[in-house]
């Protein structure tokens, strides 16, 4: 009920947006499916982060200490760059485009390879697809995610490699984390071997009672505990173990997609609607650094790596594009 009331909600808001503006920055997508999705994606970055945090790193090493922070910032980032995905505009093209049209300078081919978009009833440019999804025309439109309710385009392409990126890193971290926390509490278990400083295999009973009669070592209390654990705790570790897993995996092969994608200058529905050697055409119109600088709107440096605002540049190569039919 909740979910579809907020659909409702944001296709009004949606369909009054598109009455009163052109082009906005700001983008909702009214999909049931992809609300779901998105929410689905936000809850497990969530379940992730308070496994790690209160289970795991924080009994660990310390709520404050530089690893459980370093995770935390990853989490963060992860989200962030899914939010930014999600709720930018893809680059969808004007609605009033046509009226915009410098008919001096634009690019047209000849009026028999003009498409029309009945749905958004103008021309589209030469590099745009209509997304049902999102009802709109989107420039450089690479493919709709349902995970980040939105199509994944120009003006977000580097939110979603970034949000992919980041999510890798989080589940490879946490299935570090928790096999490194089962490997050490099994050598905790009674009837392990653990190794002398002479380099003999001593039992359980020697390490406690201390060999050839020394002093036992300290007890270490606060490792026990942490060992230990109830059924909670290990339902939730072995939960996000399988979140770890799956999504790491499937997050990884996305953003390796996405990079040959980018470094190709060619999407995905290009891929399927254009011919071999169009496609040969594509590839050799920039070289690989320029294409991926196109993608993230500035030379190579941190801004690559965090999720800033569009940049100029980027929105001035959009404007081009607009022009080109």
């Amino acid at each position: 009920f909740l979910i579809a009331s907020w659909t409702r909600f944001v296709s009004s808001l949606h369909k009054r947006t598109l009455d009163i503006m052109a082009w906005c920055e700001w983008w909702i997508t009214d999909d049931c499916c992809g609300v779901f999705c998105g929410m689905t994606t936000n809850l497990l970055l969530s379940f992730a982060a308070f496994v790690q945090t209160y289970f795991v790193l924080g009994p660990w090493w310390g709520y404050l200490h530089p690893i459980t922070l370093f995770y935390i910032g990853l989490s963060l980032m992860a989200a962030l760059c899914h939010a930014r995905t999600q709720f930018t505009n893809p680059g969808a093209v004007p609605l009033d485009n046509e009226n915009l049209i410098d008919l001096e300078n634009q690019q047209l081919t000849t009026s028999n390879d003009r498409r029309y978009c009945r749905t958004c009833q103008q021309y589209k440019p030469h590099e745009a697809h209509h997304c049902s999804t999102c009802h709109r025309c989107v420039i450089r439109m690479d493919h709709h995610c349902p995970w980040v309710n939105n199509c994944v385009a120009m003006f977000n392409q580097k939110y979603f490699v970034l949000f992919c990126f980041y999510t890798s890193l989080c589940c490879l971290f946490c299935i570090t984390s928790l096999i490194t926390r089962f490997l050490i509490c099994q050598s905790k278990r009674p009837g392990n071997t653990s190794m002398s400083l002479d380099g003999k295999h001593l039992s359980h009973s020697e390490v406690v009672a201390g060999p050839m009669g020394a002093p036992p070592p300290p007890h270490d209390a606060h490792m026990d505990n942490w060992c230990k654990g109830d059924g909670m705790d290990v339902m939730f570790c072995i939960i996000n173990l399988f979140e770890g897993i799956l999504f790491g995996l499937f997050t990884m092969i996305m953003s390796c997609d996405q990079i040959s994608s980018i470094l190709s200058s060619i999407t995905y529905i290009d891929s399927l609607t254009m011919n071999k050697k169009q496609l040969q055409k594509r590839k050799k119109q920039a070289s690989s650094m320029d294409n991926l600088t196109f993608v993230f709107g500035e030379p190579f440096g941190i801004g690559w790596f965090l999720p800033k605002p569009l940049t100029p540049k980027i929105k001035e190569n959009f404007n081009n594009l607009c022009m080109q039919f």
